[in-house]
């Protein structure tokens, strides 16, 4: 259990701004920043941060919330782990026994095998600083590799023993760890001899998530025999999956953003030495064809990128397949070739800081025409072959997502060839067509896996026992879809303006007038909390609703960021979506009409809603009463006592429906 003072002090220093600035590049607009969405695909941002007010809101897949639901949301944590993560962040010092084996096996399992990769990334990296084995063999090799002490401790490289006296596995079954998540994680082998540490004998490079936390490892083995694998990596896991990860992001991204532009390489070593060389804001795809999901985390930091393969064909390949995703994902892209023989490991080790960002800039290129050139080049004279890489370099330029930049890309493209630039620009609206029909299977492909699914999923629960809250849902009195906006309307007011002061008129005893200062949280609650038969039916807004009605009976103001650091991330999302709501009146500007601010009119405001509010509620009860009376005809004293009851609903109706000056009223 952490405590109360310290989850009080992770709120105060975990800014909004900065935990987000961790995963997404913000930029300034107004008093709010605003980035592309890390929880769903956008090309526009509309994620917003408001480090005033210490939330997010995306309004394009309606995601919100504070820091620690940020977290959350983002890497898959509970509420406690989250903290335990921002507290990790900004150096804030929590007590906490160590779990028990039973604890740990009642934790969530995904987290459970974050645990063991973190401990066994630890556990490398200390054996090869400290244990003979792992100085004579691991850090030995980095250091002929030419890795200093600053990068092998920033990239927590590491060495797994050979044999079996000192193994990972031991160690982390003696700290209560289940053989089955070790096996899970990809760490620990079963084999027909027992289980056995499936590195054993290589080095470690550790693959770790955006946050930093280890998720996946990269091994090679220092024999010689080619019969061994020289590359081991963790196995897909609920916590692993290649495609979506870049080695080096971590320890990268500041410098990306900093210098927005992200170089794409190959493997481990070449981050590295590039780091050791001064460029840091480089990132690897770990000896995988550069995929979607890669992409789309690179732009959250920056939509400029140059790719830095090696010089070989296979490298070259990469460099071509690589270009094609990034142009389709809407990015700014250049390459860079490298001389015969190098690679960026050797290259920027030869060269130097101030040498290998000379040659970087000397030598990248446009994307395109470094696709051209390839191709073009490759081709030679051979007719058939010419004609194949001119069908390649249409696929490119089909693939801009930009129209004025392929146009301008198609006029140079027609001149170097000599061929009719109408020519070419039937040819790309031909590969166009083709993409957009690719596309559309893509799309029904998917659309009919998700309907498969929907349909084998078993009914949702009933709104009468909902699991997700913790209070019961009341019976009921209310139509949820006709009563939700006016429940809705109530907490926005509560939340945006519940703690302002507004001035009450009205005349004493002997007819003087008088005034009262009231706050608007105070005069909803006094209002409705008189009026029994209003219940809010909706889950989010009722449990909002009875935190409000809880600080009201204890005589206290709820202010609003009680509720934007509740541990229920439901109520978060319901803050953010109510206070960073922009409110507009539909061409009223346009007309001349300029409509008091909500500020300006709080207690029209709050009435207003209230109405509302009552208003349905009564007529939803006159609907009831009138079908309870189709069984009251053998029962007349239930009849009778009916017939009052829809009286005075009906009076009730006429008051309230005058109030907005009509009878029957729009809601």
């Amino acid at each position: 259990m952490i405590k109360q003072e310290t989850v009080q002090e992770i709120f105060e220093r975990a800014h909004i701004e900065l935990v987000v600035g961790d995963f997404v590049h913000l930029k300034r607009r107004g008093a709010n920043l605003i980035g592309l969405c890390p929880f769903h695909n956008e090309k526009t941002p509309s994620f917003t941060v408001s480090p005033a007010k210490g939330l997010f809101k995306c309004f394009g897949c309606g995601k919100g919330g504070n820091s620690v639901g940020f977290i959350m949301e983002h890497e898959h944590l509970s509420y406690p782990d989250a903290l335990r993560h921002l507290a990790g962040k900004f150096q804030i010092e929590i007590e906490e026994k160590e779990l028990s084996p039973e604890e740990r096996q009642a934790s969530d399992e995904r987290e459970s095998l974050m645990l063991i990769t973190d401990l066994a990334l630890k556990y490398f990296h200390n054996n090869m600083l400290e244990d003979e084995e792992g100085r004579s063999i691991g850090l030995s090799y980095f250091k002929e590799r030419g890795m200093d002490q600053a990068m092998i401790e920033r990239f927590v490289l590491g060495y797994c023993p050979e044999g079996p006296e000192r193994t990972f596995h031991a160690m982390a079954m003696d700290k209560g760890y289940k053989k089955e998540l070790l096996v899970q994680t990809g760490i620990v082998k079963d084999g027909h001899h027992g289980i056995f540490d499936f590195f054993h004998g290589r080095v470690i490079f550790p693959i770790r998530s955006i946050s930093g936390r280890g998720v996946g490892f990269g091994a090679r083995t220092l024999r010689s025999d080619k019969n061994i694998a020289k590359y081991f990596n963790s196995p897909e896991s609920q916590i692993y999956n290649k495609s979506k990860l870049l080695y080096g992001l971590f320890e990268s991204k500041s410098a990306i953003v900093k210098q927005d532009l992200c170089y794409i390489t190959e493997g481990y070593m070449d981050v590295i030495s590039m780091h050791q060389a001064g460029v840091e804001n480089v990132v690897a795809s770990s000896g995988t064809s550069l995929t979607v999901e890669q992409v789309r985390l690179i732009r959250r930091y920056t939509p400029n990128v140059t790719l830095i393969y090696d010089s070989d064909n296979a490298g070259m390949k990469a460099s071509l397949r690589g270009i094609d995703i990034l142009l389709e994902e809407g990015m700014k892209v250049r390459a860079t070739k490298l001389p015969e023989g190098e690679d960026p490991d050797s290259l920027s080790q030869r060269l130097g800081a101030d040498g290998m960002t000379e040659y970087l800039k000397e030598h990248s290129q446009d994307a395109f025409q470094f696709i051209s050139d390839s191709l073009l080049s490759a081709a030679g004279k051979d007719p058939i072959e010419r004609s194949k890489a001119i069908q390649e370099i249409v696929r490119s330029l089909a693939l801009f997502s930009d129209r004025i930049e392929r146009n301008l890309k198609t006029q140079e493209m027609a001149l170097r060839l000599g061929i009719d630039q109408q020519t070419l620009n039937n040819e790309i609206n031909k590969a166009l067509r083709k993409l957009d029909s690719d596309r559309q299977k893509e799309n029904t492909r998917a659309s009919q896996f998700s309907q498969n699914r929907e349909e084998e999923m078993p009914p949702p629960p009933s709104e009468e026992y909902p699991t997700d809250m913790d209070m019961p849902v009341q019976d009921s009195i209310l139509d949820t879809n006709e009563q939700q906006e006016q429940e809705r309307d109530i907490i926005r007011i509560l939340l945006n303006h519940g703690n302002k002061i507004m001035t009450l008129s009205f005349k004493d005893e002997a007819g003087e007038e008088e005034t009262e200062e009231i706050t608007v949280q105070r005069y909803i609650l006094e209002e409705l909390c008189e009026e029994k038969h209003i219940v809010f039916k909706d889950a989010k807004y009722a449990k909002i609703w009875t935190i409000f009605q809880s600080a009201f009976v204890e005589e206290r103001e709820l202010m609003v960021q009680h509720l934007e650091r509740h541990p229920d991330v439901s109520i978060n999302k319901v803050v953010a979506d109510l206070t960073t709501e922009k409110y507009t009146l539909h061409r009223w500007s346009e007309r001349k009409i300029y409509p008091k601010a909500e500020t300006e009119q709080l207690q029209r405001m709050a009435d207003e809603a209230l109405n509302r509010l009552r208003l349905r509620t009564v007529m939803q009860m006159m609907k009831e009463t009138q079908t309870t009376m189709h069984s009251l005809k053998s029962d007349p004293e239930g009849m009778q006592e009916a017939l009052t009851r829809l009286s005075v609903l009906n009076g009730m109706k006429a008051k309230l429906s005058s109030y907005f000056g009509s009878v029957i009223v729009n809601l």
